[in-house]
């Protein structure tokens, strides 16, 4: 049986990740290249893999690996972040 909690837990992080892209979006940079590029090719995708792990926690299947894989996804998704900031 899943754990509510485990599904929480997944939800959480597909919001928390919704907020670096936002930021990239967002943030005041005359630079037309880089922020398309970052949220289109490299942001967007990690999103849509958070998506299909979400979905295969739904299942049942691996909860405890996909929520690991989903936080580093993450971790990864404000290290980008971060660095688009630092940069610009």
């Amino acid at each position: 049986m899943i754990h509510n909690s485990s599904i929480i837990k997944s939800i959480v992080m597909m919001i928390l990740s919704i907020i670096p892209i936002l930021v990239v979006k967002f943030y005041p940079v005359v630079d037309w290249v880089s922020e398309p590029l970052i949220v289109c090719f490299i942001m967007f995708p990690i999103i849509l893999i958070e998506v299909v792990l979400f979905l295969v926690i739904l299942k049942g299947k691996a909860v405890n690996l996909m929520l690991w894989g989903q936080l580093v996804l993450t971790i990864i998704l404000f290290l980008i972040m971060v660095h688009y900031l630092k940069v610009h």
